[in-house]
């Protein structure tokens, strides 16, 4: 699993490699976006595209990253969420959360 970051002035793209159903997975992907957090970016958006899975130690995670963005008011989105894994964050309201974009088209990167 690997994490792919991008930026630009107003975005930082987190493109997770791999799924979030281990331990080590997860915590490799916390400490990549706990740096993207770190630069004050006003926009951060996690592009699960390449996601197969989460576990709930992975939820855990981006509850937890939710919770530092917002103490530095940015905005967190989600991006290209496959439809098995959309059904999971959906019964856990993460969109009531966050903005989902179904691709990139719908987003202004």
């Amino acid at each position: 699993m690997s994490v792919i970051i991008s930026t630009n002035n107003k975005n930082a793209i987190i493109l997770i490699e791999g799924n979030l159903d281990v331990e080590e997975n997860v915590k490799n992907f916390g400490n990549d976006a706990n740096e993207v957090i770190s630069d004050h970016m006003p926009n951060i958006i996690i592009d699960f595209q390449n996601v197969d899975s989460i576990a709930s130690e992975g939820i855990g995670k981006i509850l937890s990253l939710y919770k530092n963005i917002q103490i530095i008011r940015a905005n967190l989105s989600f991006l290209n969420i496959k439809d098995e894994l959309k059904d999971t964050f959906d019964s856990l309201l993460f969109f009531k959360l966050v903005k989902y974009y179904k691709d990139e088209s719908e987003f202004d990167f």
